[in-house]
C-alpha cells in the first residue's frame, strides 16, 4: 500500500437529500459569479432582524412579505449546509481515495515492467519484451519525457551567448 498516511473511511456511505427536493438548484455554467455572496456578518444580521422586525418591522417599513422570504431563505440556506459539509467530505475522500489507488496502480505496473526487463535481459530473450511494449512504453514516457526535456535544456545551454551586451 502506498506509504502516504491514510485509514478507512468511517463516515457515511449514503446521504439522503430528499428533504431538499425543490430546493436545489443548478446554475448554468459560470452564473455563480453573477450571484450575490454573503458577506460578513451576516449572523448578526439574522438575529438582529429577528429581534427587531417584530416589534418594529411595520414601523420600518419592512412588507412582512419580505421578511417572510428572508426567514424561508435563511431555512433554506441553514438545511443546505447541514448537509454541504458531509457531502464535501464524502467529495474529499472519493478524490483521496482515486488517487492512492492511481499511485498504487502505477507503483503495480512499474512492478510488472521490471519483472518483464529484469527477465528479457536474464534470460537473454527480447523477444518476451513484444507483449507487453504497451506496459513498457507506459511505463517509461515520464522518463522519456524526462530525458527530452534534459537534452533541450542542454541543447539551449551549449549555444554561445553575446556577453558584449
Amino acid at each position: 500500500m502506498s506509504n502516504v498516511p491514510g485509514e478507512p473511511y468511517s463516515g457515511p456511505y449514503t446521504i439522503d437529500l430528499n428533504h431538499l427536493r425543490g430546493l436545489l438548484i443548478d446554475v448554468a455554467k459560470g452564473g455563480i459569479s453573477r450571484l450575490r455572496r454573503e458577506q460578513p456578518g451576516i449572523s448578526a444580521v439574522v438575529e438582529e432582524l429577528n429581534a427587531s422586525y417584530p416589534k418594529h418591522g411595520r414601523a420600518a417599513g419592512i412588507p412582512n412579505e419580505v421578511y417572510s422570504r428572508f426567514l424561508q431563505y435563511t431555512d433554506h440556506i441553514t438545511r443546505i449546509r447541514l448537509v454541504r459539509g458531509t457531502v464535501e467530505k464524502l467529495l474529499e475522500v472519493l478524490k483521496e481515495s482515486e488517487a492512492t489507488y492511481e499511485h498504487e496502480r502505477e507503483n503495480t505496473i512499474s512492478q510488472m515492467a521490471d519483472s518483464v526487463r529484469s527477465t528479457a535481459k536474464r534470460e537473454s530473450n527480447q523477444g518476451i519484451l513484444a507483449p507487453f511494449e504497451k506496459l513498457l512504453a507506459y511505463n517509461s514516457q515520464i522518463a522519456n519525457k524526462a530525458a527530452k526535456t534534459r537534452r533541450k535544456n542542454e541543447a539551449g545551454s551549449a549555444e554561445p551567448t553575446d556577453d558584449a551586451g
